[in-house]
């Protein structure tokens, strides 16, 4: 194994990035499944999210050796115990909370100019209702009332909850969700599922926007909203189709703090 080859997989511009930033810290960047180059790299760096990889997962899973770092986002839990046993390090970006932080924060940056170049009106006066009050929430909040716009936060959590009413947020618990759909026309998704059924979609006034920047299974059903005649726009990785050169240059930053130095 050679300290300073390392291996980036995946096609989306933020490994691109990321990739750029590891060769100008010194690093030598093997991009492909190479099986030769796999195994002579120190850490193994993969697409956010994992499951990016498809069915390569399994031909990688097979070349690492122990003492190896695999990094990457959402990594299933079988196959990071399966590794562990191994003797090969996991390091999952997802739940470092400085990766999440960063990641949030630019999700909504992304968002925000998603939200203003497909929607005919002006985020001042808006009024949006937000599902899911973690980390990209609290970000998304915080930048879309930034502009004037009303947020009314949906959460399951009281803690969440309470700390959105703290911030200022109309809130809303899974009763008074039911009360006046029509009332928004702006409605953001952050949770990986469903939260609105196919009746209370229906609702909802006809020339309301629906943004879904929650991972599979996502938020709403194309069919339904399609069959509902409501315009729905989804989001997923943002950071890696909106700001893929900071995102990647942050995560090699990030990436060689954790796991090379």
């Amino acid at each position: 194994m050679d300290s300073k080859q390392l291996t980036v997989l995946g096609d989306d511009k933020r490994q691109f990035y990321l990739a750029e930033a590891l060769e100008a810290a010194g690093y030598r960047i093997n991009t492909g499944l190479d099986p030769d180059a796999v195994r002579q790299s120190a850490a193994v760096f993969c697409p956010i999210p994992f499951s990016r990889l498809k069915e390569e997962w399994q031909v990688l899973e097979e070349l690492l050796t122990p003492d190896q770092t695999l990094a990457g986002g959402c990594i299933p839990e079988d196959l990071e115990n399966r590794l562990k046993g191994r003797n090969i390090r996991v390091f999952d970006v997802m739940k470092d909370l400085r990766w999440i932080k960063i990641n949030s924060a630019l999700t909504a940056e992304g968002l925000l100019g998603t939200i203003i170049k497909n929607t005919p009106f002006s985020l001042k006066n808006a009024k949006l209702l937000l599902l899911g009050y973690g980390s990209c929430g609290k970000a998304i909040s915080s930048y879309v009332s930034a502009l004037w716009a009303s947020v009314t936060v949906y959460d399951n959590s009281a803690i969440a909850l309470y700390e959105a009413d703290r911030n200022g947020f109309a809130c809303l618990t899974e009763h008074t969700l039911q009360k006046e759909p029509e009332q928004w026309n702006l409605v953001v998704n952050t949770v990986p599922a469903p939260i609105l059924d196919e009746k209370l979609l229906s609702r909802f006034a006809p020339d309301c926007i629906f943004f879904d920047i929650a991972s599979a299974p996502g938020g709403f059903a194309p069919s339904v909203m399609e069959r509902l005649g409501l315009t729905l726009h989804q989001c997923p990785g943002i950071p890696g189709t909106d700001t893929p050169k900071t995102a990647g240059y942050l995560l090699a930053e990030l990436v060689l703090k954790e796991l090379l130095e």
